[in-house]
């Protein structure tokens, strides 16, 4: 077979070439310290590399989603801890009112403080994060989640709802929790009972009335209980029929119904006794209404301190929730003795919860136990209904507006008392329920930290696998370099010396 110079010629130029390009490839690696330069180079390596990357990606951004987590929770932490302080303060300044040597005036000084108090829980409560969202609007974070409505209460905004990160392949953490929950979501009274005064009563006519009826009094007995909210006297005729309703316009059950006759009296009789009998002249209109409402109690009875007992068992009759706990004493020498009755139908309890009241001695019934100080009046009563949820802004606002109000008698006196201990219970609940928040956000801020370690160690780990397969082994690359430029060199001599075997050269 021939073979022609210019085979030898492209063969030379060709081995030159590839073992350019061998010596470029290593070239690279050593520059780029990486084994794989491209897909062709290794494509099992290649598809293992894609999967690891994508893998590390994800826990990067599960990182991100933890320092962000960690941003919020710790912000959270550091309001709360204030409110907590906030809190401290005003069941000190609570304290400090409630002292007997106080007067009118420094209670109003007290009130001044509690009401910024007040002002500085509503700005505590709309803080924003790093971000310019606010903390406690649940998912609406650009919502204020607390503002003032028109009857000076605080209306909340946000939503129930709390936003969650993921933190982990199987781990979400919430990054907050809703104003709902840190603010409106407390019991008030011991959390699971709450009292309240209770009194005697007043008549007011209705400022549509039309007709000549007036008020001449209304005397009030022992069996009269403020936790119905009052009475309305409606009358439905020209002629004197009227109609007695409960405090929300309903029948009483059963019907109390009659006819007036100017002038007279009508009687509104609860649990088979008269609790009321308001007097009246002149002949009311159809439609004319007369409100008997609540007024308060005439002793000086204070409600020093409620406990559970086991298990409290709210009544519910007729609607309403409760018991009420009714002073009796028929002469100014007789003892005091109490009873308890269900305030729906103020019937006695079964057995019957009855004794002679002792100062400060604890009253038990139904899982409660209620401390009475002080020297109740004949027909004072004290309801004891179920807690319910109300708002700390709600709270400190009754606060300032209780110090606002001032005392001119005993019996005042001890209604302030009675509200300054009622007081204490709810923000001590209120307070109880800010810790709980905070134990929860602390629990949460642990858990970020753990699954940062394990993602640390995973992220670790998989650095340490793409490395193992992608990264370049110097040692032997060098020595391939030395290898690969050998042979260029030998490729370039070589075809130096085949490009000088010419039959032109020996011919002379």
């Amino acid at each position: 077979m021939r073979i022609s110079s210019r085979f030898f010629q492209t063969m030379g130029v060709n081995s030159i070439l590839d073992q350019q390009v061998k010596l470029s490839k290593t070239q690279n690696q050593l520059a780029s310290g990486k084994r794989i330069m491209s897909p062709s180079d290794d494509p099992v390596a290649t598809s293992q590399l894609m999967q690891l990357r994508q893998s590390q990606n994800t826990v990067g951004q599960y990182q991100a989603n933890a320092d962000a987590a960690v941003n919020r929770l710790s912000t959270e932490e550091g309001v709360l801890n204030s409110v907590t302080t906030l809190l401290q303060r005003v069941r000190e300044l609570s304290i400090q009112a409630a002292n007997a040597t106080q007067t009118n005036d420094t209670r109003k000084f007290i009130a001044s403080e509690a009401r910024q108090r007040l002002e500085e829980l509503v700005g505590l409560a709309n803080t924003r994060d790093g971000n310019g969202e606010y903390l406690f609007s649940g998912s609406k974070g650009y919502t204020e989640p607390f503002v003032p409505n028109a009857s000076g209460g605080y209306d909340y905004f946000g939503d129930d709802s709390q936003r969650f990160l993921q933190i982990g392949a199987g781990r979400q953490v919430a990054d907050g929790n809703p104003g709902s929950e840190v603010f409106g979501l407390v019991r008030n009274g011991n959390g699971t009972f709450v009292t309240s005064l209770g009194g005697s009563g007043t008549v007011t006519a209705a400022p549509t009335n039309t007709g000549t009826g007036v008020v001449d009094g209304v005397a009030v007995s022992a069996q009269f209980i403020p936790a119905v909210d009052g009475y309305r006297i409606v009358f439905t005729s020209g002629v004197g029929d009227y109609e007695v309703q409960d405090a929300a316009g309903n029948p009483l059950a059963p019907p109390v119904t009659g006819t007036y006759t100017d002038p007279g009296s009508i009687d509104i009789p609860i649990g088979g006794a008269t609790a009321a009998t308001v007097s009246l002249s002149g002949m009311p209109d159809n439609g004319d209404t007369f409100t008997l409402s609540v007024g308060a109690n005439t002793g000086t009875g204070v409600i020093s301190g409620g406990s559970v007992q086991g298990q409290f068992s709210p009544a519910l009759v007729n609607g309403v929730n409760g018991y009420t706990l009714r002073f009796i004493q028929a002469a100014p020498t007789d003892p005091i003795t109490y009873e308890v009755l269900t305030t729906g139908d103020l019937q006695p309890l079964a057995p019957p919860v009855t004794g002679t009241y002792v100062d400060g001695q604890p009253i038990a019934f139904q899982g409660a136990l209620v401390t009475v100080t002080g020297t109740p009046a004949n027909g004072d009563t004290f309801s004891v209904r179920s807690s319910e949820y109300q708002n700390i802004f709600q709270t400190l606002s009754d606060f300032v507006t209780t110090l606002e109000t001032g005392v001119t008698s005993a019996a005042e006196q001890a209604q302030l008392n009675n509200n300054i201990n009622r007081f204490l219970a709810d923000i001590d609940q209120s307070m109880n329920n800010i810790l709980t928040v905070r134990a929860s956000v602390g629990a949460r801020l642990n858990a970020v930290d753990g699954q940062r370690y394990i993602n640390e160690d995973q992220l670790i780990q998989t650095t340490q696998i793409i490395s193992s397969i992608e990264d370049l082994d110097y040692a032997e690359a060098i020595s391939r370099l030395n290898l690969q430029m050998a042979g260029l060199e030998a490729a370039q001599q070589t075809y130096l010396k085949v490009q000088g075997l010419s039959l032109f050269n020996f011919l002379r």
